[in-house]
């Protein structure tokens, strides 16, 4: 009897974790995503997962569950215009090989007009799913931490990590400047020098997920000649007293956060002078 292979979609969803088929992390922004934008797409794929491959089915979320703080449903009615119109740029497979696919995230989205207790209506679209379909690896994350993080960046390399982190051969990812500008979401033609990259996306996403999270991340930069050409990230589970204190953190009242972790905002470095 053959074995069943194993999908992503075998995994149940929990309370507190959201599942994310790995090709749907890191993917090239077409369309630039806010924060909200990135987490209310997780909270979508999330309440969606049970039948996350039908293509034909509409699914539903009740407002109160990805309204965050916001009263007015402006920031709402943002992030619904920005994912309706969000294109993105995925790997796939096909005929033996690697291409790269452009799909819509969504291809409907129902929104009630006024207020009240009422629920945003969706679909994910076919290409989308056909994309994830045979999907194998993913990414847990957890809600409170997700919801918590500040940044968009952090909470792509958030995810990246998470994709990442039960492959059971690989604890390190060495990506180009380029390439982590890219599934970090930066803009295009925005932080064009590798400095300002490194100083307002980069090490910021790290000190946050080193502050909150439940891994202790470190990164090299790698040079050709005096300039950094990639970025080598390494990640290990943090120690108990670490989690605790990460717990802790997570607990704590977000004011201030920023301040707390002043002065440990880079970790191990190595080969650290930036370009110039």
């Amino acid at each position: 009897m053959t074995d069943k292979k194993f999908s992503t979609f075998d995994v149940p969803s929990k309370p507190n974790s959201i599942i994310r088929p790995a090709e749907t992390v890191g993917f090239k922004e077409l369309v630039p995503l806010t924060l909200n934008d990135r987490r209310t797409l997780n909270l979508l794929i999330a309440c969606a997962w049970d039948n996350f491959t039908d293509a034909t089915f509409e699914h539903r979320v009740p407002i109160a569950d990805i309204k965050y703080t916001d009263k007015s449903n402006a920031v709402l009615n943002k992030t619904v215009d920005n994912l309706m119109g969000a294109t993105v740029e995925l790997r796939i497979r096909r005929d033996g090989q690697e291409y790269l696919r452009k799909a819509s995230i969504l291809t409907r989205i129902d929104r009630p007009i006024g207020a009240g207790d009422a629920y945003l209506y969706y679909k994910f679209s076919e290409d989308l799913i056909d994309a994830v379909r045979d999907s194998s690896v993913y990414a847990r994350l957890r809600k409170d931490l997700m919801l918590q993080i500040s940044s968009k960046y952090a909470l792509a390399l958030y995810e990246i990590l998470q994709s990442l982190r039960n492959l059971k051969y690989q604890q390190t990812l060495r990506l180009s400047i380029e390439e982590w500008r890219i599934r970090l979401g930066v803009a295009e033609g925005s932080l064009p020098r590798y400095a300002n990259f490194k100083q307002r996306a980069f090490v910021p996403a790290v000190a946050e997920l080193n502050q909150i999270g439940d891994l202790r991340i470190e990164y090299a930069e790698i040079k050709t000649g005096r300039k950094v050409k990639d970025i080598e990230v390494l990640w290990v589970a943090k120690t108990p007293a670490e989690i605790v204190a990460a717990i802790r953190e997570l607990s704590a009242s977000r004011v201030g956060r920023n301040a707390r972790r002043a002065g440990t905002v880079e970790s191990t470095v190595t080969n650290s002078d930036s370009e110039k």
